[in-house]
């Protein structure tokens, strides 16, 4: 069981460190030749003292969250005593985006002593800033938001109250935002009124979607609803209009997308019509991936099955599917993993001719 649950958290962590990795080559743009911040660049505006400006220190964030500059506990406490001067003045959405990827990046640990206080103040910076976000910034401050404590209070507020702010400020969301906004809620379910308010808030902006989604943009929407119960009128609604965005688009899908499609299934039933339709819409999608499945993602896809139902021939078909696609893979898969992962099956019928067939491949496929 250990192990088992080990297996669980460690692909949930690949999933997590392969979207922080996509987030970190988006923003490294700079040109290669332009030197690196020190912390004594840092701090060179960090002790401004009365005269320093919100805006300088923000760019100042940026650039060492750029470059990887991380703070010890006493230079994470000067930092914090400089940016909790700034009570009475107005974050705008790059301000905000900056801290919160600072507060993932550059601190050392979420125990520094002044860390809770700097949390609730960015949380009154989102809740008073009505400013549009730009994409990047979006990006930057979910990236922010991912590494911190999704059970602390003023982290959930912050995350709620942000995505309120990103999907409003638009009169016509992108794919990314919808994307980022959804993406963020990972670790939430649907029972909070601020999730619920949220999720039917983003709702109409899919319907006026005036481009297609691209793959990674659908799967990491997907993702995070993977903790909502799919019985929920909200989590209908929103994967029922996500759905054809998975349908009709027009990239394949890799593997480690596959993976996130799959996050998404698993705490799902197959009894709910809007879940049927998105395990249909997996089938092809399964087939055109372009890329061999690797032990982890083979294990992600069996923790999605998890509370399917092999009577449902959507399921079944889905199933037969993998295992083809299973089976043609030329890498090397770990047998124990994934005979851990398969003890998750409830509803899995064992007599049933794709149970069989996966299970009796993977025997001889795993080693």
């Amino acid at each position: 069981m250990m192990a088992l649950r080990h297996g669980i958290r460690l692909n949930r962590m690949v999933a997590r460190q392969c979207l922080s990795l996509r987030f970190q080559s988006s923003v490294a743009t700079t040109n290669r030749d332009e030197p690196k911040t020190s912390k004594r660049d840092f701090f060179s505006v960090v002790s401004q003292g009365p005269s320093l400006k919100m805006k300088d220190l923000s760019n100042a964030l940026y650039f060492a969250s750029r470059d990887g500059i991380r703070l010890n506990e006493e230079e994470s406490d000067s930092y914090l005593t400089a940016l909790l001067k700034f009570t009475e003045e107005e974050f705008g959405p790059e301000e905000i985006s900056n801290v919160l990827l600072a507060s993932r990046s550059i601190l050392p640990s979420y125990t520094v002593k002044k860390f809770p206080d700097s949390l609730s103040l960015i949380r009154k910076k989102v809740d008073a800033c009505k400013s549009a976000y730009h994409i990047d910034f979006v990006q930057r401050a979910f990236h922010g938001i991912e590494g911190l404590q999704a059970k602390h209070v003023d982290v959930f507020d912050i995350t709620t109250l942000l995505s309120l702010r990103v999907v409003e400020a638009k009169a016509k969301s992108t794919g990314e935002v919808i994307s980022a906004v959804l993406s963020s809620l990972k670790a939430y379910d649907a029972k909070s009124i601020e999730v619920r308010i949220l999720l039917n808030t983003i709702a109409p902006k899919l319907r006026t979607l005036t481009v297609d989604m691209s793959s990674d943009e659908v799967a990491k929407a997907f993702y995070g609803l993977q903790n909502m119960d799919a019985a929920q009128d909200e989590v209908r609604l929103v994967t029922r209009l996500l759905t054809p965005y998975l349908i009709n688009c027009r990239e394949h899908f890799d593997a480690e997308h596959l993976g996130l499609m799959f996050m998404y299934l698993c705490n799902k039933s197959s009894d709910v019509v809007e879940v049927e339709r998105v395990v249909r819409a997996l089938i092809p999608v399964v087939r055109d991936c372009y890329q061999d499945l690797d032990t982890a993602e083979v294990v992600q896809i069996i923790q999605g099955l998890q509370n399917m139902k092999s009577s449902n021939a959507q399921v079944a078909q889905l199933l037969a599917m993998i295992t083809i696609k299973v089976n043609a893979t030329t890498k090397k898969l770990a047998r124990e993993p994934i005979v851990n992962a398969l003890t998750l099956w409830k509803n899995m019928d064992e007599a049933s001719q794709e149970v069989g067939a996966f299970r009796a491949m993977i025997n001889q496929k795993a080693v």
